[in-house]
């Protein structure tokens, strides 16, 4: 068994898939006999198929899949899962790139004798290092939402087949679950901090979803069916972090600053978020809060 397979979903997007293939194979060099890279092309229209040749003709190793039909995000993020031959999963966006030197980073730290369920990426400079834990809500709760971030998370496949993916097709956060099974089921997580990855090159084609249908109704929808295995507080302490860290920036920047670079809907965000939080004694002020923003701005302008 390989030690960790990197699998990239691909649809549409051959030029910036090429790039990133390079700059992973300089990476994976050094390590080409402990990583598996596949590659998962979502029925594309475009030359990805002739991409991914042309790179094996030179010489690189490479697991290809074509789906016959476009699965949609969660069916070949399925697709990675299930087909990955890797102890640890890795599912990379196809417009991230690994910065110079990174992935030995993290291979040095899969191959330490510790077995962890699940290791984040957090490039928030945060100092550098390794923090592991020994409490899967503490770990969790540290990543909140940033467990729904594909290339910011690497699993242990060990316990893959207990997620049944069907639940959660069309959610768009299909990786989740596997991320909570996988960190629940170990008795340790860690979190390594360092820059890994560049800025995402065609970030600005990313999105095209409903923001809240997505990390409110779906996410949470989610966390609700692990609340009994991890626990009430920390189902109801990932609300709050959610809501106040996450969800309020969104808000800002979508429904006050309307910044038009960012490709997301909203269309009735306060029902959305009404439904899941009304009962919520925090959910109030923050709600307060916003709308004295906004109000706010309106006299500015």
């Amino acid at each position: 068994m390989k030690l960790l397979t990197i699998a990239i979903p691909t649809y549409n997007r051959a030029s910036i898939l090429s790039k990133s293939l390079e700059k992973l194979f300089a990476e994976i060099s050094y390590n080409k006999d402990i990583i598996e890279l596949l590659v998962s092309d979502n029925c594309s229209s475009d030359n990805t198929q002739e991409i991914i040749e042309n790179f094996i003709l030179r010489g690189h190793s490479i697991t290809y899949n074509r789906n016959l039909v476009n699965l949609g995000m969660d069916g070949n993020f399925s697709y990675c899962f299930k087909n990955a031959k890797g102890k640890y999963i890795w599912v990379l966006g196809d417009d991230d790139h690994l910065l110079e030197g990174s992935l030995n980073k993290i291979i040095s730290l899969l191959s330490t004798d510790s077995e962890y369920g699940l290791i984040h990426l957090n490039t928030f400079k945060e100092g550098v290092g390794i923090k592991e834990f020994d409490s899967a809500e503490d770990f969790l709760c540290k990543i909140n939402v940033f467990k729904t971030f594909i290339s910011g998370n690497i699993v242990n496949s060990r316990f893959l087949d207990l997620v049944d993916f069907e639940i959660y097709s069309g959610t768009l956060l299909s990786q989740v679950p596997v991320y909570l099974n996988s960190s629940i089921l170990h008795d340790k997580n860690v979190i390594l901090y360092d820059e890994i990855l560049e800025a995402a090159i065609d970030g600005q084609n990313n999105g095209g979803y409903n923001l809240f249908e997505v990390f409110v109704e779906n996410y949470l929808n989610i966390l609700i069916r692990f609340r009994k295995k991890i626990g009430f507080f920390w189902y109801e302490k990932e609300k709050y972090l959610l809501l106040r860290y996450f969800l309020y920036g969104w808000m800002i920047k979508l429904l006050i600053q309307k910044d038009s670079g960012l490709n997301f809907k909203t269309k009735d965000w306060f029902l959305i978020l009404y439904k899941k939080f009304w009962y919520e004694p925090y959910f109030y002020p923050i709600m307060i809060l916003f709308f004295m923003k906004q109000i706010k701005m309106r006299f500015n302008r």
